[in-house]
Order: C-alpha cells, then sequence, then structure tokens
C-alpha cells in the first residue's frame, strides 16, 4: 500500500507519518527510490538520518542510456 500511495503522489509528507506509526515510529536506516526530486526533498525533510540511494534498476537504466553507445 505504501509503494501504491507513493506512485500516485510521492510529495505528501502524511504518507511517511503514517508509515513510522505502522512501524512503532521506527524510521529505515536507507531508503531505495528512483531519481524524483520530490521525493527526495520529503525524505531529506522527514528522515534526515537516513540514507537515500537510488534502486539498482534505475542506476542500470541510467549507465545504459549514458555508455549504451560505447557497447
Amino acid at each position: 500500500m505504501f509503494g501504491a500511495a507513493l506512485s500516485y503522489d510521492e510529495t505528501i509528507q502524511w504518507l511517511f507519518e503514517a508509515f513510522f506509526e505502522a512501524m512503532s515510529r521506527k524510521k529505515p536506516n536507507t531508503i531505495f527510490t528512483d531519481q524524483d526530486l520530490a521525493m527526495a526533498k520529503a525524505i531529506s525533510l522527514v528522515m534526515p538520518n537516513t540514507c537515500h540511494r537510488l534502486c539498482k534498476w534505475h542506476l542500470m537504466q541510467n549507465a545504459l542510456k549514458g555508455v549504451n553507445h560505447l557497447l
């Protein structure tokens, strides 16, 4: 449900609060997402001590776009 809500509207911080409530107020050490700027901003505001990383699929897609002409 959390992922479906994020794919609908990535700018809403209340969703993170609902997630924390469901997780006994524990925040993740690391979170993997795409390169959405609104998501990155929301994560840095709501979870300042959480490492935000790009998921492997998005990294591979970016690599293919950037160096595909070399292969």
